[in-house]
């Protein structure tokens, strides 16, 4: 009787150790499942280098419209690149991003940079085949111009980035101290460049005085260039009206 209760205590004591560790092994399986879930990253960011592209429904020239990206603005690159050759000897290759909001498109790849970082031109710096200072050309990039870091070595950036009066991007080293990541900074550098593409000198001092208006934006190191800006448009509307009105006087 004695070994009879013996052999129960034993044969209990086995299953309830058993069924412990399999708890135990599938909590550790969750958990491993948890930590490899919160270690997964969408992709790199995507940041747009034209003043607005539009991102479509699926990676064709003719897809459906679903919204734009904007000059600055940045996404996530999802991994995906398909080149669409519906158009004959127009191929175009499209990218599939998502939105900050959590919207998904596809956008052509030649107005993005992707893996890269935003950056403005502190001061008027000219552009580097290499990073070397003995390799120099005759590109340069201004003051206020918005551009993004494709590559950094020893102190050097290789950007890319394009001037209001250029049809496409240039590219070119620079050193990174003639470079700024300010926020600040360089969301005054895509608006100030927005600001004077617009139509007419009312227009742009209009935008222009909107920056200087943000309270967020006071800190950035662009505000007396916009104010220099503002200072020259409005001199140049005066001396449009003042002519204007002599001549009226004249003809009276």
């Amino acid at each position: 009787m004695i070994l009879k209760n013996l052999n129960l205590i034993l044969f209990l004591c086995g299953f309830s150790l058993l069924v412990s560790c399999g708890d135990g092994s599938k909590k550790s399986a969750d958990e491993e499942k948890d930590t490899t879930l919160a270690g997964v990253s969408e992709g790199p960011p995507i940041i747009c280098l034209w003043s607005s592209v539009t991102i479509k429904a699926s990676p064709e020239q003719n897809g459906k419209y679903i919204t734009a990206i904007n000059l600055g603005e940045t996404a996530t690159f999802l991994g995906e690149t398909i080149t669409d050759s519906t158009i004959k000897n127009k191929p175009k290759e499209f990218v599939k991003l998502k939105l900050k909001d959590g919207t998904i498109g596809w956008v052509q790849s030649n107005f993005m940079a992707i893996n890269a970082k935003s950056y403005a031109v502190k001061n008027d710096t000219k552009l580097y085949k290499r990073p070397d200072i003995l390799s120099g050309g005759k590109d340069q990039f201004q003051q206020l111009q918005f551009v993004v870091s494709l590559e950094e070595k020893d102190g050097w950036a290789k950007i890319k980035g394009k001037k209001g009066a250029d049809s496409w991007f240039k590219e070119g080293w620079v050193k990174l101290e003639n470079l700024t990541s300010s926020e600040a900074d360089i969301t005054v550098a895509i608006l100030t460049e927005i600001a004077l593409a617009k139509e007419t000198p009312e227009k742009k001092l209009e935008a222009l005085n909107e920056i200087i208006g943000n309270s967020e934006l006071s800190s950035s190191i662009f505000i007396s260039n916009v104010n220099n800006y503002i200072t020259e448009l409005s001199n140049r509307s005066i001396d449009e009206i003042v002519p204007a009105q002599t001549n009226e006087n004249q003809g009276e």
